[in-house]
């Protein structure tokens, strides 16, 4: 099992904030955003960390998936190699669905259980961000605010963290202002996946996280770092998966971490 997150940013929770709002002094182009954790619990109850959940595909679009490794990745290779233009977002999410049909015919362990996020966006400020799931047929479906994809103790950490800690940073009155940002809270929504596998919510859940947003049509790799203090001393440490971590059931595939200087 693993665990991922959707958001379409600036989602609801924020867009309720009047301080937020008031940082909304101009049209914000919207974003999807995609958060994994980096963990494959294999059949025998063994786990291991620095699984790669996390794809960019062609310029403008992200994916991550949970359940099957190998369907996943297989959904990936078709995807990143069949993926046309089409005119409008229905046309693109039912293509998106064939190719996830035929990649999953091939699958021979149709007992398994595979979830795909995917997100998109748009050079007129637009974003779109969809679920497909191997228990419907990958029929698309629309995400308007945000879907968490896990075992049910994990999702629930998760919420119940990040809601806290966006209520804590809205409600701050010593701040000068609220960041209308998308870096900004894609690094808050992954820094709360890597709480949530440092907790050990749920045991298939961990490792270090993976994480990317996509808007204007350009899609980029997120990263983090985290500050401690222990003993009086100030340690930095990066939150997302190192490079020399990322691992893929496709030995070929290299995994590269997000640049966020291009």
């Amino acid at each position: 099992m693993t665990l991922i997150v959707g958001a379409l940013f600036p989602w609801d929770e924020l867009l309720k904030s009047p301080r937020f709002q008031i940082a909304l002094q101009r049209e914000l182009p919207q974003s999807a955003i995609i958060a994994a954790d980096s963990r494959w619990t294999w059949e025998s109850g063994k786990t291991e960390d620095g699984a790669v959940k996390l794809f960019g595909i062609g310029e403008p679009c992200i994916v991550a998936y949970a359940g099957n490794a190998g369907a996943g990745e297989n959904a990936f290779a078709a995807l990143s190699t069949k993926l046309g233009r089409t005119q409008t977002v229905e046309e693109f999410a039912n293509m998106i669905r064939d190719i996830l049909v035929g990649a999953w015919r091939d699958h021979p362990y149709k007992d398994d259980e595979l979830d795909i996020l995917f997100g998109l966006s748009m050079t007129d400020r637009s974003a779109w961000l969809g679920h497909f799931s191997a228990s419907d047929g990958f029929m698309p479906h629309a995400i308007e605010d945000m879907k968490v994809i896990g075992p049910a103790a994990a999702r629930r950490y998760f919420r119940e963290a990040l809601r806290d800690g966006t209520r804590e940073v809205l409600a701050d009155a010593s701040m000068r202002a609220v960041s209308p940002d998308v870096v900004t809270w894609a690094t808050r929504l992954m820094d709360t996946v890597r709480e949530t596998c440092e907790k050990q919510a749920d045991a298939a859940v961990g490792g270090d996280v993976l994480c990317g947003h996509t808007t204007l049509g350009k899609a980029r790799g997120q990263g983090g770092v985290r500050v401690d203090v222990e003993s009086g001393k100030v340690r930095a440490k990066e939150i997302g998966l190192h490079p020399r971590e990322g691992k893929t059931v496709r030995k070929f595939w290299e995994y590269r971490p997000p640049d966020e200087s291009r």
